[in-house]
C-alpha cells in the first residue's frame, strides 16, 4: 500500500416521561415539535430533516440511558467550514442532566461528528461559527479568525485550518448524465455502516488500518466489545446509526496498525492484512474468517450481491481508483468524482447498478460499490467498478 490520506434555528420545548419505550416516542414528539427558520440554501430539505434526525436520536439516548423525566430544550444554528462554506449545525440543549451540545455536520451525507456535555462553543464567539475539527472551534469576522477566548489567529494558523479538511492527493472532476428514464438497484441488506478515515498527521500509509477499523466498527454492532467498553452504533427500535470517528476509534486504528504491521513508507499487503485482523479479534475473543470475492482478475459481481445481502462487507485492495458522490436532479444525475493513482484499501457495503436511458434513445450503465473511502471529507462514496482496478476481494466474517 502507498502512502495516503494522510444560521437558521430550531427551538423546541417538551416533556415526556423516558421509561425503557420512551426514546422512540421522545423522537416522534420532538420531530413534531420542531420548526426551522432561515433554510440552508446549500442543503436540501431531506439533509435538513436527516440533521434533526440525528441530533434527536443522539440524545435520546442519553436521556433513555439517564432515565431522566424532564424539560428538554434545543436551539440549532448553521457552523461553516475554514473556506466559509456552510458545513452543518450546532445543536445547544438543556436536559435534566445540565447542559449539552451535538455538531451535525453534512459531508456525503449527515453524521454526528460530537454529543457533548457543556455550554454552546460557540456561545462567547463573534461573527460566523467556524468549525475547524472535533472540540477546535473559532470565530470569523471583518476578515479574522479567532479562537474561543478571542484571541486573533495568526496567517499561519489559519492557512493550516485551510489544509485540515482537504481530500489530500485526490484530483476532483464533475460530470452529469442527462436521461430521459433510469432504473436504480440497490443490493444490500445493510442499513447503514461508519466512515472512519485517515487521521491527520498520523498512521502513515495507514488505510489498511483505516479498512480494519471500518470492518470492526460495522461489526462491533453485531459482535459484543468487539471494541471493548464501547459502543460503536446507536440502535433505535429496528434502526441504528454509526457514531461519528472519536478518540475511541483513533486507538482502535492506532491498535491494528500495530496489528498489522504497517509500513510506514511502503504500507502493508493483503497477507499482513488479514493477519494482524486476525491477531486483533483473537485479543477480544472472537473469529474472524476470510472468502475470495474475486472472478478472475475482476470483482465477482453476483457473489458479492449474495454478501451484501447477508450483510456482510466486503475489503477491497484497489490499485488507481474512481470515487463518486451522486447528486439527482430531475432527468439529471451529476457525479462529483474523486481519482486517486495509488493502491489503497477500502470495505465495500453495497452494490449498486443504474442504467440510463439517453435522448437518443441509448442506455448506459454505471456498475458502483458504497464504500468507506478513508478520506475524511468523502468518508462514504461510490466506486466506479469500470474505472478501478481491483487486486484482491474478500469478504470479512467476525464471529
Amino acid at each position: 500500500m502507498t502512502k495516503n490520506h494522510k444560521g437558521g434555528k430550531i427551538k423546541t420545548q417538551l416533556k415526556v416521561s423516558i421509561v425503557v419505550f420512551a426514546v422512540v416516542f421522545f423522537a416522534a414528539t420532538l420531530f413534531a415539535m420542531l420548526y426551522v427558520g432561515g433554510v440552508a440554501e446549500a442543503f436540501t430539505q431531506e439533509e435538513l430533516d436527516e440533521c434533526d434526525r440525528l441530533f434527536v436520536e443522539a440524545v435520546g439516548e442519553t436521556i433513555d440511558q439517564n432515565g431522566e423525566t424532564g424539560s428538554f430544550a434545543a436551539n440549532k444554528r448553521m457552523i461553516y467550514d475554514v473556506a466559509l462554506h456552510e458545513l452543518g449545525f450546532v445543536y445547544s440543549y438543556t436536559n435534566a442532566q445540565g447542559d449539552g451540545y451535538a455538531v451535525i455536520l453534512v459531508l456525503e451525507q449527515p453524521v454526528v461528528s460530537e454529543i457533548v456535555e457543556g455550554k454552546d462553543p460557540y456561545a462567547n464567539l463573534q461573527g460566523l461559527p467556524i468549525y475547524v475539527n472535533q472540540f477546535t472551534y473559532a470565530g470569523y469576522r471583518d476578515g479574522e479568525f479567532t479562537f474561543a477566548n478571542g484571541v486573533v489567529m495568526t496567517k499561519e494558523e489559519v492557512d493550516c485550518l485551510n489544509g485540515v479538511r482537504g481530500v489530500g492527493d485526490l484530483t476532483q472532476s464533475e460530470s452529469v448524465v442527462n436521461y430521459v428514464s433510469k432504473t436504480d438497484n440497490k443490493q444490500t441488506a445493510i442499513k447503514n455502516h461508519p466512515g472512519y478515515y485517515q487521521p491527520e498527521s498520523s498512521l502513515p500509509s495507514g488505510c489498511t488500518a483505516v479498512a480494519a477499523a471500518n470492518v470492526i466498527g460495522y461489526y462491533d454492532r453485531l459482535v459484543p466489545d468487539l471494541i471493548p467498553d464501547y459502543d460503536a452504533a446507536i440502535t433505535i427500535g429496528t434502526t441504528y446509526t454509526y457514531k461519528s470517528q472519536n478518540s475511541t476509534i483513533v486507538s482502535l486504528m492506532t491498535n491494528l496498525y500495530t496489528f498489522i504491521g504497517v509500513n510506514a513508507t511502503t504500507g502493508a499487503t493483503v497477507s499482513k492484512f488479514k493477519y494482524g485482523l486476525r491477531g486483533y479479534c483473537a485479543s477480544t475473543g472472537t473469529n474472524v474468517t476470510f472468502a475470495g470475492v474475486m472472478s478472475g482478475s475482476t470483482l465477482d459481481y453476483g457473489k458479492a450481491a449474495q454478501i451484501f445481502l447477508a450483510e456482510k462487507p466486503v475489503v477491497l485492495f484497489v490499485q488507481g481508483f474512481q470515487f463518486a458522490t451522486i447528486n439527482s436532479e430531475e432527468n439529471a444525475d451529476t457525479y462529483k468524482t474523486y481519482t486517486g493513482n495509488g493502491s489503497h484499501a477500502v470495505v465495500a457495503f453495497e452494490l449498486r447498478e443504474i442504467v440510463y436511458t439517453l435522448a437518443n434513445g441509448s442506455t448506459t450503465t454505471n456498475r458502483l460499490v458504497k464504500i468507506a473511502t478513508g478520506y475524511r471529507d468523502v468518508a462514504k462514496a461510490y466506486l466506479n467498478l469500470s474505472s478501478t482496478a481491483i487486486s484482491d476481494a474478500f469478504v470479512v466474517n467476525i464471529m
